[in-house]
């Protein structure tokens, strides 16, 4: 069995199987896997679309260190994941520390390695490329190691956020007072309460307080919502009242949700899928390995 890529061979095993990894530039490519058997060779082509580890400087023979930035405090092993942008073919990649090398990759504008065994201070991060035509182009900065006390050790909660079917301002719309209330920054962008938008009959409605956490809305499946509206037509988007929409519960309404928002580490907002599958995820957010913490 052989693997190729845009027409070069990469990869040959004399064997019924093949499981590896094939290193791919970022772009759009054809993967190939041709095998042969006693009636001859047979293949299956597949296109693949190799995408950057984060946005890239995109100006040509530019080197992005993705997983760092000037002045990163980290412990160790910490991950150095970094990209090239090149009109040219990238014939290397390779990672120096305080301006030693520290390993590399070859054909590829992709670096990703892990680091360890720094002494704990200050030193210097450089991702260096150079491409077909010999040039060499790269990124620098300073980073602090910290020892292994302050890193990963001191994690005690993974907090994930998971919003919804409904907008921000519907759950979190009074969280900017919450945080005032902690001595935090007010700094959310919540209800405005001299705002007004029209509902469908024209009349104005401004921002109010729920009286319920049960509040009217459509499904949020797309073709049960075209199927309540219009006869199921998929004639246009969906128009609700308007009145429905500027709703939100006070932050004494909602307190599990905004204890968690000052110090969420992800967020996981979701698609259009029955509420019960996204309500299971959400009662795992505020989980603790105590259970003290834990939502049922």
């Amino acid at each position: 069995m052989q693997i190729y890529v845009d027409g070069t061979l990469k990869q040959t095993v004399k064997a019924s199987t093949i499981d590896t990894f094939v290193a791919m530039p970022t772009g759009y490519h054809t993967l190939t896997v041709k095998g042969w058997d006693s009636a001859g060779a047979f293949k299956t082509a597949v296109p693949v679309a190799m995408q950057p580890p984060c946005a890239l400087n995109p100006a040509n023979q530019t080197v992005t260190i993705c997983s760092l930035v000037a002045g990163s405090i980290v412990s160790q092993p910490f991950h150095v994941v970094a990209a090239a942008t090149d009109s040219n073919p990238v014939k290397s990649m390779t990672l120096f520390l305080d301006g030693v090398g520290h390993g590399g990759i070859s054909n590829s504008a992709i670096l990703d390695l892990y680091v360890s065994n720094l002494a704990v201070g200050a030193h210097t991060v450089s991702v260096q490329a150079q491409d077909s035509t010999g040039l060499v182009f790269k990124q620098k900065f300073n980073i602090t190691v910290t020892s292994a006390a302050n890193g990963l050790s001191n994690l005690k909660h993974i907090i994930f956020f998971v919003q919804e079917n409904r907008s921000f301002n519907d759950y979190f719309g009074m969280l900017g007072q919450y945080r005032a209330s902690l001595n935090l920054p007010n700094d959310i962008d919540g209800i405005d309460p001299n705002a007004a938008l029209p509902n469908t009959q024209g009349q104005l409605v401004h921002p109010y307080h729920y009286a319920t956490v049960c509040t009217e809305n459509l499904s949020p499946s797309w073709n049960e919502s075209h199927n309540d509206v219009d006869g199921g037509k998929m004639d246009q988007f969906l128009r609700l009242i308007t009145m429905l929409g500027p709703g939100s519960p006070p932050a004494t309404d909602s307190s599990r949700l905004c204890w968690l928002t000052p110090f969420p580490t992800a967020c996981i907002c979701s698609p259009p899928l029955l509420s019960e599958i996204r309500l299971r995820y959400r009662h795992l957010q505020a989980a603790s390995p105590s259970g003290q913490f834990s939502s049922n």
